[in-house]
């Protein structure tokens, strides 16, 4: 279990054709409240073109839940589906949160260099473009939902905490924004 919400849980996983982890976001109740389909995240998500800066949308399906024989789900949220909450599935990024970095960096009284910031910065900010270019407003964008791929394309290293969060990760590397 990576984290939990009112909304839901987020675990490590691994995906069981490539072997490779990937991230699972279950979701009980619709993240935009009660009057949303739960459905609507997903298809958000579906639409969406793939992007360097935003974190991959691998696929969905709903969870059954094991219940008792002859007992009928009761109705906890309208966003619950009938066979379970969904639970979808996104590409890992391996090297933690933007907070994360941030915090080691204060630990060890460093701080990151402009030029890294300004990277960071510039790919949060085509992420976020990205996500207007496609009618997608990002309603919780903070350090926590900022998860590091690898290192920023040109970022300086300036000592122990850079190294151990910027190894190369899968190709792609950088900031991604989670939508």
């Amino acid at each position: 279990e990576l984290h939990r919400s009112s909304g839901g849980t987020v675990y490590l996983g691994r995906n069981r054709r490539t072997g490779g982890a990937v991230v699972l976001k279950e979701r009980r109740q619709a993240e935009l409240g009660s009057a949303t389909s739960i459905s609507h995240e997903r298809e958000i998500y579906e639409r969406l073109p793939g992007h360097p800066n935003i974190v991959d949308f691998i696929g969905a399906y709903w969870r059954t839940e094991a219940r008792p024989a002859g007992r009928r789900p009761h109705a906890r949220s309208a966003a619950v589906h009938a066979k379970g909450p969904l639970v979808m599935v996104f590409e890992w990024c391996a090297h933690g949160d933007l907070h994360a970095l941030l915090q080691a960096q204060r630990s060890a009284n460093r701080y990151l260099s402009e030029c890294h910031v300004l990277t960071l910065f510039t790919q949060i900010v085509a992420g976020v473009r990205h996500l207007h270019a496609h009618g997608i407003i990002h309603r919780d964008l903070k350090s926590l939902n900022v998860v590091l791929a690898g290192p920023p394309r040109g970022a300086e290293t300036s000592g122990a905490a850079d190294r151990t969060h910027w190894a190369h990760g899968r190709g792609r590397d950088g900031a991604r924004a989670i939508p």
